[in-house]
């Protein structure tokens, strides 16, 4: 029995244990090492971020996992049954708030998760990490949990989200994003300002550039700022829309680029 298994595994592994909590979280199928291991740096410092950041201590995690049959290796990742994902969603929920196991699991994916979809290297990524994302929001979206780390998961997923998706969908992550941070942050934030930006651009993508105007503030004008992310292979430009109310009469219009 998987309850029976946990428990047994909390007194053996407690690292173990954690990562499984996780790991239910994700769709059980093909769960890549490298979400976890690329993902970890983001989490507060605590047992979850120890373990995925000591490869010893990792990879014992997933020895233990494996030794009580909860879960099976595959070429370059992890998968877990649907009964014991189930059953491990609901122990969870028994030994402390499944929230906040929940905004873990959502923290690390969004850190996994490549900002933009320029290379196909980094399609492919957003392509094999989607049905993690999708997971991870239908738990959120079922636990009514809304937070900053949801915003920012599915920021981060609409870059890929935007012309794979349907209009309801894409339109319904947009709007949820935007609203959380409107809520937690405010509304002249880089973080609410970039979801603004998104939403406009899913409109305009579809034509209705009325709908779009509508999200710029009733500002008389936008200032652009350029800015460069460094990654370890080279200097990345991007551009980033910062909104502010300024005194004028011009109407704000819909930047093209």
């Amino acid at each position: 029995m998987p309850t029976l298994s946990i428990e047994l595994l909390e007194e053996k592994n407690p690292d173990a244990v954690e990562l499984l909590d996780v790991l239910a979280c994700f769709s059980g199928k093909d769960i890549p090492t490298a979400i976890l291991r690329d993902g970890s740096t983001a989490l507060p410092n605590g047992l979850l971020r120890q373990t995925l950041t000591n490869p010893t201590r990792f990879d014992a995690a997933i020895a233990s996992l494996i030794s009580f049959s909860l879960v099976q290796k595959t070429s370059d990742g992890i998968s877990i049954k649907s009964t014991i994902q189930e059953e491990v969603q609901r122990t969870v929920s028994e030994r402390g708030p499944f929230e906040k196991v929940l905004k873990s699991a959502m923290c690390v994916l969004g850190e996994a998760l490549s900002s933009d979809v320029f290379s196909v290297s980094k399609i492919k990524l957003h392509q094999r990490y989607q049905p993690h994302f999708l997971t991870c929001y239908s738990l959120a979206k079922k636990s009514a949990i809304r937070s900053l780390e949801l915003a920012t998961l599915i920021s981060k997923a609409l870059t890929y989200m935007y012309e794979r998706c349907t209009y309801d969908f894409v339109y319904e992550l947009a709007q949820t994003a935007l609203s959380i941070r409107r809520d937690y942050l405010g509304e002249k934030t880089y973080e609410t300002t970039k979801s603004m930006i998104q939403l406009a651009e899913f409109y305009q993508g579809w034509l209705y550039y009325k709908k779009a105007e509508t999200l710029l503030p009733q500002g008389k004008r936008s200032v652009w700022c350029f800015s460069f992310g460094f990654t370890s292979t080279s200097w990345k430009p991007t551009f980033i829309w910062w909104i502010y109310t300024i005194i004028g009469k011009t109407q704000p219009k819909l930047v093209e680029y």
